[in-house]
């Protein structure tokens, strides 16, 4: 599953949905601060598996929004 991207700044939000082992799916954002030099990397995975990828992808983007809110 491709991913997605967004900025608040300079501050760059990936998130995505990948499957897991046992063929769910799970939420996993990854946050870049491009003020840094080097940028820092920060990921954040979900604990919650989804039988559904839609369902893990929207949840995904929703707390990438809400950590995004965090830093506006």
């Amino acid at each position: 599953m491709s991913g997605k991207a967004f900025f608040v700044g300079a501050h760059e939000f990936r998130f995505n949905a990948p499957k897991t082992s046992e063929g769910a799916w799970t939420v996993m954002i990854v946050h870049i601060d491009h003020s840094k030099t080097p940028p820092s990397h920060n990921r954040f995975t979900g604990d919650t598996v989804y039988t559904v990828e839609s369902e893990a992808l929207s949840y995904a983007e929703e707390l990438a929004h809400e950590l995004a809110r965090h830093i506006e």
